[in-house]
């Protein structure tokens, strides 16, 4: 019966609260149990027997949770500039040796260069030179 009792004594300290009940405590649970009303439980609250926690507040990770891409806002151009520079400077040493390709080996390394398939013109120079696309 003691526990029983408060199960209800909680119950009816959340409704004169406000608040939910996983926020009320009851600090004398022997006072408590000799509550029948709603009135003796107000009494018990105005004593300080019973009280509800102080709702916790919203974290800083918020913060960080608003960072990916979906929330960007303005240009993505440092990564497209990037790239950019890398399949210009790719392009440019295509271009200067070109008279040392057979045409199809030419276009065939522009569209890798285009796919991205080379990080950097020293990749690119090492695959021409590996699969002998360029004349020495």
């Amino acid at each position: 019966m003691h526990e029983l009792t408060l199960v209800t004594v909680k119950r009816l300290a959340a409704s004169l609260l406000g608040v939910g009940k996983s926020r009320v405590r009851i600090l004398n649970p022997k006072k408590a149990a000799d509550a029948l009303t709603r009135d003796d439980v107000r009494e018990l609250i105005r004593q300080g027997f019973v009280m509800a926690v102080q709702k916790k507040g919203v974290g800083t990770t918020k913060r960080d949770r608003t960072k990916g891409r979906g929330h960007r806002k303005g240009t993505k151009a440092i990564g497209k500039k990037l790239w950019m520079r890398k399949v210009r400077a790719q392009r440019d040493y295509l271009v200067s040796v070109k008279q040392r390709m057979e045409s199809p080996a030419y276009r065939k390394a522009y569209v890798m260069v285009k796919g991205n398939a080379f990080r950097d013109v020293a990749t690119l120079k090492s695959y021409l030179v590996e699969n002998k696309m360029i004349k020495q």
